[in-house]
């Protein structure tokens, strides 16, 4: 399937829109989540869009505790340890997009920075819910 640059641009705004949506609500959305409850969790993610997704991929591919501290894994995984998390898994989607956006074409490129520009969102967003335990810095395993 062929899908112009006009379209790809189209797309790439409705995404954006949900985008400015979703994140006027993210941090009552999340503020008193605690991500023990199934249902909460689901809505998390759903809520979370593509960060949701890369949290809820990731786990998958690579056991969450070898990603965290050692300390945060022996002494269990709380809150703030997902949000520090969180955190390190968009600031990494950011470095990739970072990374990629020489192979773009130019049709590609806004939406590559568009969609990088909301990982960044994203990050800022859990870095707030961390304080001051957010690194600023991209999850190097990743």
């Amino acid at each position: 399937m062929h899908i112009s640059a006009k379209d790809l641009a189209q797309m790439a705004s409705a995404v954006d829109e949900k985008h400015h949506e979703a994140m006027k609500t993210f941090r009552e959305e999340t503020g008193d989540i605690h991500l023990d409850s199934l249902n909460l969790r689901r809505s998390f993610m759903k809520k979370a869009g593509v960060g949701g997704l890369a949290l809820a991929a990731t786990p998958a591919l690579l056991p969450a505790a070898s990603l965290l501290s050692r300390a945060s894994a022996a002494k269990g995984i709380t809150d703030v340890d997902i949000a520090v998390y969180a955190e390190s898994v968009e600031l990494a989607a950011v470095a990739i997009y970072g990374a990629a956006a020489g192979l773009l074409s130019a049709g590609v490129k806004p939406v590559g920075e568009l969609f990088a520009k909301h990982h960044k969102d994203h990050a800022a967003a859990f870095a707030s819910l961390a304080g001051s335990k957010a690194t600023g810095k991209p999850n190097a395993k990743l």
